[in-house]
């Protein structure tokens, strides 16, 4: 019996290695066959920075098995304790496509040990393929949850990748007057990504590039009184280009982006600069 358990252990353990190397292998060649082309094309110089794409690959594949082993860890609370602060405007943590709540954890750890932060909410979105729109729901009730819990009228939202279109489209079509402090997202399209063909979901059709879900979002974000924030990194493997992790026709000032060099997808949830950005953008008035 123990024979028997220890294969499948040993089976599953490959299973999630080739699947993450796989992942890694097939985006971050997307990534270098895009930045070939334009290199060749003269809009970028002609030292491409393999050897930063390669250390991205294993940051990534790293990423991902420890996101496997993760996952069950899903099922269990993670509401704030009792020990947080509970004096600052509450903070919501969504997660992206195929993504979990889980996906959170270094990040929130890190985010909740700074003072006057808090408290720190994440939730999962459960349904994979489902709209975005329809995960915007999801997130009002969570939201409306949290506003009773803590007694607090405003809230802040993050979103990390997709997370982050749904944080936009639930401030923008169905939050109250005042309700959201402010937006953060990480490597989030916002002008869609290519990727989106190797994806499967109403929601991957509404983050492929010029979908008219994202040009509709985009237009009401740039008219918004609601302050944004974005973080993109220049070597994401799943926002390609980079540039479409901000709004189209780009203007904003310098305190409102993160531009980083070697970041790939995942990584934007366990670094350390990153908190500290988001911190920042956290604690600042709106």
């Amino acid at each position: 019996m123990l024979e028997i358990l220890w294969s499948v252990i040993k089976l599953f353990l490959i299973l999630v290695i080739i699947i993450s190397l796989l992942h890694g292998i097939v985006t971050h060649f997307i990534l270098w066959f895009e930045l070939r082309l334009k290199s060749l094309q003269g809009e970028l110089p002609d030292n491409i920075p393999l050897f930063t794409i390669m250390k991205s690959f294993f940051i990534e594949c790293f990423c991902n098995i420890a996101r496997f082993f993760l996952s069950p860890f899903q099922l269990l609370s993670h509401k704030p304790s009792d020990s947080s602060n509970s004096s600052g405007v509450p903070i919501l943590l969504v997660h992206g496509y195929l993504q979990n709540q889980t996906d959170w954890l270094w990040f929130k750890h890190r985010l909740q040990t700074i003072s006057h932060i808090g408290p720190i909410y994440s939730f999962n979105l459960n349904s994979p393929f489902d709209s975005i729109a329809k995960y915007a729901e999801k997130l009002k009730e969570e939201i409306s949850d949290i506003k009773a819990e803590t007694k607090q009228d405003k809230i802040i939202l993050i979103g990390h990748s997709m997370g982050g279109l749904v944080c936009g489209y639930y401030t923008e079509f169905l939050a109250k007057p005042g309700e959201v402090a402010k937006v953060i997202t990480l490597g989030s399209p916002f002008q869609g990504t290519r990727l989106a063909a190797l994806g499967y979901g109403e929601n991957v059709k509404e983050m492929s590039p010029h979908s008219s879900f994202l040009q509709d979002l985009t237009s009401r974000i740039q008219q918004s009184s609601i302050t944004y924030h974005y973080v993109a990194s220049q070597i994401d493997n799943m926002i390609i280009p980079w540039q479409a992790a901000f709004p189209p026709h780009n203007t904003l000032a310098g305190n409102h982006k993160l531009i980083l060099e070697d970041h790939g997808h995942l990584r934007l949830l366990i670094s350390p600069q990153v908190v500290r950005q988001v911190a920042h953008w956290v604690l600042e008035a709106a």
